[in-house]
């Protein structure tokens, strides 16, 4: 069996693992958040375009130039994990999916999907610094990064290569209860403020404007593959 063959066996293993309410197998670390604060639409994956998009990447996987440490993970106290080039979707606690929205010529990062499709997949990078890195599918894949609008942190799509704006410190909180058992993160952004979600004008924007931790800067991580 080819690597690309494996690839695929396993995208469509994963994918199959999704279901309309996201109840992952517990072995993946993936569970539905629960309570009335995290209760979400029913969600479904649009999986044709889901499946080409991985099968897309990972076919290129010999190719790729890293830019990280190879095999490197970010293991957080409550059981979380993030891989190098392991691929993710973070859920606001508005119930929504973050996703790269397209407003002009800008690319956004919004707390805005119902359901998830293609631009909700991010891809992780763990630097040496042990600092996280995500990279959108947004035509050129994008980094996420910190980009000052008129006074605003946005997070956009917009880093070509990785930067100092780029670089997220992930953390947990489980001393309270509310992360325990349950796979919450928390982004800091280089500006030392952490990500979450903001209502500007009816969108739910993601920007690095909080100086401490509050439900909108909660984000339940779910893992694709």
């Amino acid at each position: 069996m080819t690597k690309a063959t494996s690839y695929l066996c396993l995208v469509l293993v994963a994918l199959a693992l999704v279901s309309p309410s996201l109840c992952y197998p517990r072995q993946n670390g993936i569970r539905r958040p629960t309570g009335p604060e995290n209760s979400m639409p029913e969600a479904s994956m649009q999986t044709p375009d889901v499946q080409n998009y991985l099968e897309q990447q990972y076919k290129q996987d010999d190719q790729k130039e890293e830019v990280t440490e190879q095999g490197a993970t970010i293991e957080l106290p409550a059981g979380l994990i993030f891989d190098t080039n392991s691929i993710y979707i973070l859920l606001g606690n508005n119930g929504r999916f973050v996703s790269r929205i397209r407003r002009g010529t800008i690319d956004y990062m919004e707390a805005e999907k119902v359901s998830i499709d293609y631009f909700c997949l991010l891809r992780a990078s763990i630097l040496y610094n042990g600092k996280l890195s995500l990279k959108s599918d947004n035509g050129n894949n994008n980094y996420l990064g910190r980009y000052t609008r008129g006074g605003v942190n946005d997070i956009e799509a917009v880093k070509v290569s990785i930067d100092v704006y780029s670089q997220f410190t992930v953390e947990v909180d489980i001393s309270d209860g509310i992360g325990k058992g349950a796979n919450y993160i928390y982004l800091k952004a280089d500006n030392d403020k952490y990500v979450g979600i903001k209502d500007r004008s009816g969108r739910n924007n993601l920007e690095a404007s909080y100086d401490t931790r509050v439900p909108a800067t909660r984000f339940t991580l779910l893992e694709v593959f």
